[in-house]
């Protein structure tokens, strides 16, 4: 099969899985090609995800090339393969409109792998379908002219679209999960507790006091404090003032510490969570948990909106409601328990497979990730450089408390009334620390 995905494969872009990163270049990637606007590296994990699961040798893969006409398309390829993510709210609704515009072109299958639907909680179910009917309505009627189907993350995603038409569309789950083939299996360690967190629970500091070998895995927010070379280019104290005037103090004082870590390339990404032996993973962010997940690690997932909670009620993977409240990690350790997920994984993997087959998109799907072999991306060593040194400054002006503060605005021309100097991260904990490697 010539199986169009649909996306195009710039560098530095959700679907820039193959090339080896160079992470010198990849914010200026971003600015040039998506004005530094496609920073979610949660949708490489699904993208990736479906790339590996149809690269079968029965299969030929191609991304969207934007010189190529409809009839060229209609020529060339068997089938378009459209990852629509939460596509189904009220954000997207111009997206749906467009998206439906655009296939009405194709002479071909679109099949889209896998759709869902996004509202603050599952009471808003009529609300939604209210906001997007006719969006939707359209959408649906389109993929169906082509001759494709549509594949939904979620129950509430299936419910959403048998509100709005009709349609034969499964529930079969996001791709994500499955690209480490059929045997995915998770044990949970009993011992210390040694915890990765990602989405919402960046607001409680409390709980990185408490868990002072915790890494907060971000996915788009420090980007440019991570990979722009010439956010460095100021004085030490300038960069100090600017990471704490745009992040906050506590925020700053992680990521000096380098317990805030954003992985551009996501087989760099399932590397660190596997060699820091970290054991176990709490966050509102799917893709997140989904990521420890596929590197053998028990998460909870905190669901924050129906999306992720659909997909964790899909997968069977243990999860409660997010709130504010301080969260008693050790208790919710013990409690997590995988052994529904253990139990049904083989046949949720099996129906997803069933779907791609019964499709003709793939005769039996591909059982090894074909991503997970390449080399680990190099840091930027000015950037590791400069955060040496500012932390060395941040450190200094900790230790003179007030005084540190007159100095420090002198300095700056800023008086920053919200360092807490108080709360500060050696040297040695930069070098030594497991976060670091």
């Amino acid at each position: 099969m010539r199986l169009l995905i649909w996306g195009e494969q710039l560098n530095g872009g959700p679907y820039d899985v193959f090339r080896q990163l160079d992470y010198n270049c990849v914010y200026s990637e971003l600015v040039n090609n998506y004005h530094a606007n496609v920073t979610n590296i949660g949708n490489k994990v699904w993208i990736q995800g479906i790339i590996s699961c149809l690269s079968t040798e029965d299969n030929q893969l191609f991304f969207l090339n934007p010189d190529e006409t409809w009839a060229q398309i209609n020529e060339k390829y068997d089938a378009i393969i459209y990852s629509a993510a939460n596509l189904l709210s009220v954000t997207y609704r111009n997206v749906i409109i467009q998206i439906s515009q655009i296939f009405k072109n194709s002479k071909i299958p679109v099949y889209v792998i896998s759709v869902g639907a996004q509202a603050d909680s599952y009471s808003d179910l009529d609300l939604l379908v209210s906001q997007i009917k006719n969006e939707t309505s359209d959408f649906i009627e389109t993929i169906y002219s082509t001759g494709g189907e549509i594949a939904c993350r979620g129950y509430f995603t299936k419910m959403v679209l048998d509100k709005i038409a009709y349609n034969t569309a499964s529930v079969i789950g996001c791709p994500s999960l499955f690209q480490n083939g059929c045997n995915l299996h998770i044990e949970k360690k009993q011992e210390i507790i040694h915890p990765v967190f990602n989405g919402l629970l960046l607001n409680d500091k409390t709980l990185f006091d408490e868990y002072s070998n915790s890494v907060f895995i971000d996915q788009d927010q420090w980007l440019q404090e991570s990979y722009d070379v010439s956010f460095y280019n100021d004085s030490y104290s300038k960069i100090l003032r600017k990471l704490i005037e745009n992040k906050g103090t506590f925020e700053t004082e992680l990521f000096l510490a380098n317990r805030i870590r954003l992985f551009y390339d996501v087989p760099h990404w399932r590397a660190y969570l596997q060699q820091e032996d970290f054991n176990f993973s709490c966050g509102t962010r799917i893709h997140g948990n989904i990521m420890s997940l596929l590197s053998g690690i028990p998460a909870l997932v905190l669901a924050c909106d129906s999306r992720t909670q659909e997909m964790a009620e899909y997968y069977d993977i243990p999860w409660m409601k997010y709130s504010k409240k301080h969260l008693d990690i050790s208790k919710l350790f013990q409690e997590t328990d995988y052994s529904r997920f253990n139990s049904n994984y083989i046949k949720k993997y099996e129906k997803f497979e069933d779907f791609l087959v019964s499709h003709n998109l793939v005769k039996k799907m591909n059982q090894n990730n074909i991503f997970w072999c390449k080399s680990t991306p190099v840091p930027v060593n000015t950037i590791e450089i400069k955060k040496r040194h500012v932390l060395k400054l941040y450190n200094r002006i900790s230790l003179f408390g007030d005084l540190g503060r007159k100095v420090f605005y002198k300095v700056t021309n800023k008086y920053l009334d919200s360092i807490d100097y108080n709360c500060k991260f050696t040297e040695e904990q930069y070098d030594k620390g497991a976060y670091n490697k």
